[in-house]
């Protein structure tokens, strides 16, 4: 079955997010802005308040908006330049958003020496170690993400032992294990993306339906704290849907 081929529209709530997203970003509505009232909203895109209510929960998942009670629901005064839709999402979310149930495998997690390419940029010594983490992530059953993550172990060593952090499933949602389990926030991520095609990469067994030749994204990305210092190296290969990255870039005046 080609993944491809598998159109789903997004619901109300997804569709609702992406167009007050975009009036955020576009600048209809300003940072510090006031959004306009929720009856006119719902005039507007004919929804109910419930719907409505799930497109704002998202919007403040994302830092969007602030609601404040008894006042309304205002823009954030400060927006990185950045989509922060794409730049913090977890995996399960986007492709939840794209319309197929996603599916995840732990292939592996151990404690390594790290390497000198790693190191290099996780900005740690090459004799030190890290947790090195292999990962599956799958869209209706199919595999449409390899990634392996490298995490130095002063990002969790306070909070969990070197057993514990290898448990299937520990480091799940990625970006909210960082915030909530290990106090580490990430502010922005450093990435290169290049196109690759599959016979080029070393893919585990679970990818051996895939087509010679066939084009996918090998993405690398660092994510770093607000002063500068990495948290985490992740490479992925990108299939399908996974291969389509939307940013959202401005013009500096």
């Amino acid at each position: 079955m080609d993944l491809s081929k598998l159109i789903r529209p997004p619901s109300l709530t997804d569709q609702v997010f992406q167009i007050l997203g975009d009036r955020i970003y576009n600048g209809t509505y300003p940072p510090g802005s006031k959004l306009p009232n929720e009856n006119e909203l719902i005039k507007e895109f004919s929804i109910s308040k419930v719907t409505l209510r799930s497109a704002y929960s998202k919007l403040e998942e994302h830092r969007l908006i602030q609601r404040r009670q008894g006042t309304g629901t205002y823009v954030t005064g400060n927006l990185n330049i950045t989509d922060s839709r794409y730049q913090v999402i977890d995996f399960d979310d986007w492709i939840s958003q794209q319309g197929y149930k996603p599916g995840f495998t732990q292939l592996d997690a151990r404690i390594i020496t790290t390497d000198i390419l790693v190191a290099s940029k996780l900005n740690i010594d090459p004799t030190s170690r890290s947790l090195r983490l292999e990962k599956i992530r799958s869209a209706d059953g199919l595999p449409v993400i390899h990634s392996l993550c490298y995490l130095p172990l002063w990002v969790f060593e306070d909070y969990f032992s070197e057993d514990e952090i290898i448990r299937v499933g520990l480091t799940e949602p990625f970006f909210q294990f960082l915030m909530q389990r290990c106090n580490m926030r990430v502010d922005y991520l450093i990435s290169h993306i290049n196109p690759r095609i599959s016979n080029d990469c070393d893919l585990p067994a679970e990818f051996s339906s895939v087509l010679p030749n066939t084009p996918l994204l090998l993405v690398e990305d660092v994510g770093c704290t607000d002063d500068g210092r990495p948290i985490f190296l992740a490479i992925e290969h990108r299939f399908n849907i996974a291969s389509n990255i939307e940013a959202l870039r401005r013009v500096i005046h």
